[in-house]
């Protein structure tokens, strides 16, 4: 069964990450990482793993003066959960990392298509979707396992990180009431047909003909397979079969 998602906007990497590169000023900077020196800037990408304050990849940052964008729209602190992947940009003195903006950004966002018998994995919105001991199952998912799960019936969104095949290997993962869903998929464009107006991210068919598009270069021909973007629809009626 082909399944087609008809989005409304399209970011590209720059979009996505450009933020981080021009903030480092120093270290090794780049995603999952931190950067910083005894006094500028500072920026990180990864997974949010404590607070007081907010912690990414083990690294503290103060949030006093910070703003939020989680799951899309402003909000605080209190809106993040321990496993939501996050960037953050801000700055630094000596050890001390202060954030002025913090945005959580998932992975995918939809509908369960299939899960896994032994439960550790499912499809959702045509990728798949691992799952392990360091995965964090939030409390709203029955017997917090993805098992119990209804394909075809429940939505989740999947905080986590992509792999170079698209893979994406779950940090965090909640169900979504339906009406509270922003389809959306992020990943690397495969198959890519200019004159169709569509490529693939994993196994899903994505139709840009009706999108806004952002930071992608000419689309001409086959040129944006292997780039690294982010595709949002409207609602859940964007994903058909």
């Amino acid at each position: 069964m082909t399944r087609t998602f008809n989005i409304v906007h399209i970011v590209g990497a720059i979009g996505l990450v450009g933020m981080l590169s021009g903030c480092g000023s120093g270290g090794d900077g780049g995603a999952g990482g931190a950067t910083g020196s005894a006094g500028g800037t500072a920026a990180a990408s990864g997974t949010v793993t404590g607070f007081g304050s907010v912690y990414v990849n083990g690294k503290k940052f103060e949030t006093t003066s910070a703003s939020f964008i989680v799951d899309g729209q402003s909000g605080s602190q209190n809106d993040l959960k321990l496993g939501m992947t996050v960037s953050v940009i801000g700055s630094v003195t000596g050890d001390q990392r202060s954030a002025a903006s913090v945005r959580q950004r998932d992975a995918v966002e939809g509908v369960v298509q299939s899960v896994a018998a032994d439960g550790l994995s499912l499809v959702v919105m045509g990728q798949t979707v691992l799952v392990d001991t360091t995965t964090l199952i939030d409390n709203n998912i029955p017997g917090q396992s993805v098992r119990n799960l209804v394909a075809g019936t429940d939505f989740v969104e999947v905080n986590g990180h992509i792999r170079p095949n698209g893979v994406i290997q779950a940090t965090f993962i909640e169900k979504k009431p339906a009406g509270a869903v922003t389809p959306e998929v992020r990943g690397f464009v495969r198959n890519h047909n200019s004159g169709a107006q569509t490529f693939q991210i994993g196994n899903l068919t994505v139709n840009y003909g009706a999108a806004l598009i952002n930071d992608m270069p000419s689309p001409a021909g086959s040129g944006w397979n292997g780039l690294s973007v982010e595709a949002k629809g409207t609602s859940a009626s964007s994903f058909n079969s």
